[in-house]
């Protein structure tokens, strides 16, 4: 017997598409592929409307604090959080967390417990742009990315991260 497989499948470039929930809940009108010194993007397959809403950014609902202790503090606690992540293959870089206000974060980077609006870049001509509320109807906090202008097939999905993402050495695209 023989098992005969795609040359796609084999392809380099199969193995940086993730396979993590968050990059599997990706409808089926976008697409997740390498961007051009970006790492992934999100990509239209299909056109998208202006002010069509594209899509909610999910995670853990954290605070200040728990940011704080994640991402930038020491202490057993920290390292043992850190650890655990990198034991399962998910990153530590803080790079996903979202301020809703200033005591209410969406944090993003587990790939277990967030969506594909995680893989959206930054751009300083966003096609996208955020929103979100504290409450929403149903009393829980939510973000959503909707389209500033009509986006054609083949464009990349992005968004502005805002001046309070980027470090001062940071060259900002």
């Amino acid at each position: 017997m023989y098992l005969l497989v795609p040359i796609f499948l084999s392809s380099p470039l199969l193995k940086l598409i993730p396979t993590n929930p968050a990059a599997l809940s990706l409808p089926t009108s976008l697409s997740l592929r390498p961007s051009p010194g970006r790492g992934l993007g999100v990509f239209a397959l299909s056109p998208v409307p202006a002010f069509e809403e594209v899509g909610r950014y999910v995670g853990e609902l954290i605070c200040a604090a728990e940011n704080e202790r994640r991402y930038k503090g020491g202490g057993w606690r920290s390292r043992l959080w850190r650890l655990g992540r990198r034991l399962r293959g998910e990153t530590v870089t803080g790079d996903y967390v979202y301020s809703i206000e200033p005591d209410l974060l969406v944090d993003g980077e587990d790939t277990a417990r967030s969506g594909w609006t995680r893989y959206l870049n930054h751009s300083g001509e966003p096609n996208l742009a955020a929103k979100s509320l504290t409450q929403d109807m149903y009393g829980e906090p939510k973000v959503w990315f909707y389209a500033l202008r009509d986006i054609d097939v083949g464009e990349e999905l992005t968004f502005s991260y805002g001046s309070k993402y980027w470090d001062e050495n940071d060259d900002v695209l």
